[in-house]
């Protein structure tokens, strides 16, 4: 259970074959990234700071393909359209590094999530957001995240789903989900609203 936490994603469009490559073949089977237009799928780059939770205070950074419902026939646009009006997300994660063991542990053995152990700050200023995502091996920066703060907040609670398909540890297909009692969020499609700054570091990579 994560009692507070807080959160921030951008969502790019990115090369589709490149994203089908990054999937096992299993999940593939089951699958598809989502086609917005010819050539191109998404990808969301998510990152949390549970200041509250079971698994007591940790930063998470998720890199998910935006996919299709397992069993379900993908339409693209109208597919994404959809997930986004019932607030039910489907996708597959590629990487998701945390910044505590408890929360590497817990991930990998109670979820089957490709998470790993490295420094993650997340600080908050008045106008923007600012995460920072440091390399396990060298402990140099690798990934910098920094949002502008989005003025006009709804105050009208929201449930959303999050839900990724996976394969376990024993090579089996899985699937899990999150549920996010959101109590205060805004949205913005300008593109100034994000900067993402890359490195030579390997979740750059």
């Amino acid at each position: 259970f994560y009692y507070k936490n807080s959160r921030v994603t951008a969502i790019f469009t990115a090369d589709l074959a490149k994203l089908k490559e990054l999937m096992p073949a299993k999940v593939l089977e089951q699958v598809q990234p989502l086609q917005v237009w010819p050539g191109r799928g998404l990808i969301a780059l998510t990152a949390y700071t549970y200041r509250y939770c079971d698994n007591d205070s940790y930063n998470e950074i998720g890199l998910s393909v935006i996919t299709n419902r397992p069993g379900s026939t993908s339409f693209g646009p109208f597919t994404l359209l959809r997930q986004s009006m019932s607030d039910d997300f489907w996708g597959y994660v590629l990487k998701l590094p945390v910044n505590t063991e408890l929360a590497r542990v817990r991930g990998v053995v109670g979820y089957n999530l490709p998470n790993w152990l490295t420094d993650i700050t997340f600080k908050e200023t008045e106008k923007s957001v600012v995460v920072e995502i440091f390399d396990s091996e060298t402990k140099k920066l690798d990934v910098t995240l920094e949002t502008q703060k989005l003025m006009d907040l709804s105050s009208k609670e929201t449930l959303v789903t999050n839900s990724f398909t996976n394969v376990d540890q024993k090579g089996q297909l899985t699937t899990g989900y999150s549920v996010s009692r959101q109590l205060s969020h805004a949205t913005s499609s300008s593109a100034e609203a994000v900067t993402l700054k890359l490195t030579e570091g390997s979740l750059s990579a």
